[in-house]
């Protein structure tokens, strides 16, 4: 359709432009003179303050039993499938853990609010909104818990066998040492600067700073560990493993908004019969604030991120990265479409469903490889290509979509209702030409 085009359209340009806006920020040094400090901060307020507000509001002013669980499996199921396609693939190719999950999230990890609402909001109104939330669901209850296990039991597993590696070598020395005193010390310079090089520490975090360009000053979200929970970390892996993703789970910000909301929902706008309307005015007000400034920081943040050097590692691994873009633009979308029909969803809500699928990788694909040291140069080109490819791609997909004729021509349940008229209704005159009483009373007022 000729006018949704046009407000994909504007709505892209729009959030292009305050990109746009990030990118000269860093790339003048107006903050910082190094682009990712002021990115840092700005992902700070967005993530543990914008983000959460946004979606306790979408959620708290709904009623709790009209929420479309359906599509929430929709997008569950749609993770799990394109989750057990990559897995058979890594089987195929190098069957690392680390693989499969920079392929995973390179794939699959959606930018569902933060550039999903204004584009649906366009097109469809600002209550379609909630699938953005909803579609949201599966990404914080399943597919991060999940990935987070198996980065932490890879993290394990090359801490021990770094250990393993350590005892090894601590063996060998000690033996070579027994061997030098039946012999004469002989040194040179070439062995002595290798002695130094090897005894320098090894700073953390140093090894991604070298491969994506910054100086790091991303550091991960801080999160609460007990100290009885950090000493099980050797004597009890999996329930260590098992129990720490927990917590995390529990202590990610968006997450708490999500649980927040569904039980203001249940109890108080649901049980207790609170309509939207009614929905307390300070609560609305600091929700609403809080909540339309992550769309405009989001969108800046993601313009300063592409001061990085992501064309150099587009160019290192551009295969890589095309095979990531077609799978997250392309093939996502594409095997949404037969969830949705099999399912059952039908109009607004599918066609939504699949401009979701569409979207870019967020930006928090880049904080979770650089935290656990994995496919960071694949998140910096994936995460920049995409984004810009997203205007064009959204184009696509509501052309594609009108061109197989789905969902095309149903009515949009999200559409504002017009306010009704306050026009009095004129009386019709009487049949016969002459004017009763009651018309002249009419008239007369």
């Amino acid at each position: 359709m000729a006018s949704t085009a046009l407000e994909i359209l504007w709505v892209g340009l729009a959030l292009l432009a305050i990109m746009f806006l990030g990118w000269l920020s860093g790339f003048l040094k107006l903050f910082h003179d190094n682009y990712m400090v002021p990115l840092h901060y700005l992902n700070i307020f967005v993530f543990y303050f914008g983000i959460p507000a946004l979606v306790f509001k979408g959620l708290a002013t709904k009623d709790f039993g009209q929420l479309d669980w359906v599509f929430v499996a929709a997008f569950l199921l749609l993770r799990v499938f394109s989750g057990l396609a990559i897995l058979l693939v890594t089987l195929v190719t190098d069957r690392k853990i680390g693989s499969f999950l920079t392929h995973w999230i390179g794939s699959t990890w959606m930018n569902t609010v933060i550039f999903g609402i204004p584009i649906l909001v366009a097109i469809y109104g600002p209550k379609v909104s909630i699938l953005n939330i909803l579609a949201a669901f599966s990404s914080l209850f399943f597919q991060l818990p999940f990935m987070l296990t198996l980065y932490e039991w890879r993290a394990l597993r090359k801490e021990q066998k770094h250990q393993d590696g350590d005892d090894a070598a601590h063996q060998s020395s000690s033996d070579q040492a027994v061997e030098l005193e039946m012999q004469p010390a002989d040194s040179s310079a070439d062995a002595d600067a290798q002695d130094l090089k090897s005894s320098q520490p090894i700073q953390e975090g140093a090894s991604s700073s070298k491969r994506d360009g910054s100086a790091a000053p991303i550091r991960p979200p801080k999160h609460w560990t007990p100290a009885w929970l950090k000493r099980m970390r050797t004597t009890h892996p999996w329930p260590y493993i098992l129990l720490l993703i927990l917590l995390r789970v529990l202590q990610n910000p968006p997450l708490i908004g999500i649980l927040l909301g569904l039980l203001y929902s249940a109890i108080i706008t649901t049980a207790i019969g609170v309509s939207a309307k009614d929905f307390p005015e300070v609560i609305d007000y600091f929700c609403t604030w809080l909540g339309n400034s992550v769309i405009p920081l989001a969108a800046f943040c993601v313009g300063s991120f592409m001061n990085g050097p992501f064309l150099r590692n587009v160019l290192r691994k551009w295969w890589i990265v095309l095979i990531y873009l077609v799978a997250k633009l392309l093939l996502l979308p594409l095997l949404a479409i037969p969830i949705f029909l099999m399912l059952g969803i039908d109009g607004v809500d599918a066609r939504a469903g699949v401009m979701i699928a569409s979207l870019p990788v967020a930006l928090a694909a880049f904080s979770l490889s650089k935290q656990y040291d994995r496919g960071v140069e694949e998140m910096t080109s994936v995460i920049s290509l995409g984004t810009l490819l997203m205007l064009p791609t959204a184009l696509f997909w509501d052309w594609m979509m009108d061109v197989m004729d789905i969902w095309a021509s149903t009515p949009n349940p999200y559409a504002p209702v017009p306010p009704p008229s306050c026009a009095p209704t004129p009386a019709p005159p009487p049949s016969n030409g002459t004017m009763t009483n009651d018309t002249m009373t009419a008239m007369a007022w």
